[in-house]
C-alpha cells in the first residue's frame, strides 16, 4: 500500500463518517479531513511521479545504511581512542 492509498483510504473513512454524523460542525471537520487527505494523497502521487520520471531510485535505504555505518565508525573510534 502506498501512501497515497493510505491517505484516500482515510478520507473515504472520514467521509463515510462525516454521513453518520449528527452534528454540522462535526460534519464540517470531518468533511475538511477528508479535503485534507485527499489533498495529501494528491501530493503524494506527485512526488512519487517525479521521482519516477527523473528516473532516479529511491535513495533513502541506501542513505540509512551509509547513516547507520558512519554512526558505527564514530562509535568504534571513540572506543579506540580510549585505550
Amino acid at each position: 500500500m502506498t501512501d497515497a492509498d493510505h491517505f484516500r483510504g482515510q478520507a473515504v473513512r472520514c467521509l463515510r463518517l462525516q454521513r453518520r454524523a449528527k452534528r454540522a460542525d462535526v460534519q464540517e471537520a470531518l468533511q475538511c479531513l477528508a479535503r485534507d487527505y485527499e489533498g495529501e494523497a494528491r501530493a503524494a502521487e506527485r512526488r512519487r511521479g517525479a521521482l519516477a520520471a527523473a528516473g532516479l531510485p529511491l535513495a533513502w535505504p541506501m542513505l540509512a545504511m551509509h547513516r547507520q555505518m558512519a554512526a558505527l565508525l564514530r562509535v568504534s573510534l571513540a572506543f579506540w581512542q580510549a585505550f
